[in-house]
C-alpha cells in the first residue's frame, strides 16, 4: 500500500525519525495506528490508567497549578490523542 502525506504530516514523520524515536518510517506509523486503535475501542492500557492516576494524585497532593487556560483533564484529553 502506498500513502500520500501532506508536506506538515511529512515533516512531522521526519522530526520524528531525525529525533531517533523511530527506526523507520512504517514503524511511526504502525504505532500510531495502534493508538489510534485502542482510542477508538476506549480501552487505555493498565500503564496508561496508572499514569493518569498519579498524575491526579501528584495534583493533588501538591496543588500543582497550571498556567492559566489548562487543565488536567486538557492534559489527560491530549494525551489520549497522541
Amino acid at each position: 500500500m502506498n500513502v500520500r502525506l501532506s508536506p506538515q504530516s511529512e515533516e512531522l514523520v521526519n522530526q520524528q525519525l531525525a529525533q531517533g524515536r523511530f527506526h523507520s518510517a512504517e514503524e511511526l506509523i504502525e504505532r500510531a495506528l495502534r493508538a489510534f486503535a485502542q482510542r477508538e475501542s476506549g480501552s487505555a492500557s493498565p500503564a496508561q490508567r496508572e499514569a493518569v492516576e498519579d498524575m491526579l494524585e501528584f495534583v493533588k497532593q501538591n496543588r500543582a497549578r497550571l498556567e492559566d487556560g489548562l487543565s488536567v483533564k486538557d492534559l489527560i484529553h491530549e494525551g489520549h490523542r497522541v
